[in-house]
């Protein structure tokens, strides 16, 4: 298992997702199409985002605290 490390230099990039966690503003994960949409901060823009690990790409945006919609609609 690769470790990640965190640095305040260098931004904690996961795997091939090519945006920092600073650069993100909020995701929602669709288990229909197991794909991510995340919205990057100050722009009009929406990426997509495919991975086979699904959890651990859910913690790295938790753990860099990225809103999760689905949290905000569960409430």
């Amino acid at each position: 298992m690769k470790r990640q490390h965190i640095s305040i230099h260098e931004p904690d990039y996961f795997e091939d997702f090519p945006h920092s966690p600073s650069d993100l503003s909020a995701f929602l994960f669709s288990e229909t199409t197991g794909e991510f949409v995340i919205a990057i901060k100050f722009t009009n823009r929406l990426v997509r985002y495919k991975t086979t690990n699904v959890k651990a790409f859910i913690n790295w945006l938790h753990r860099h605290s990225v809103r999760d919609v689905m949290i905000e609609l569960t409430i």
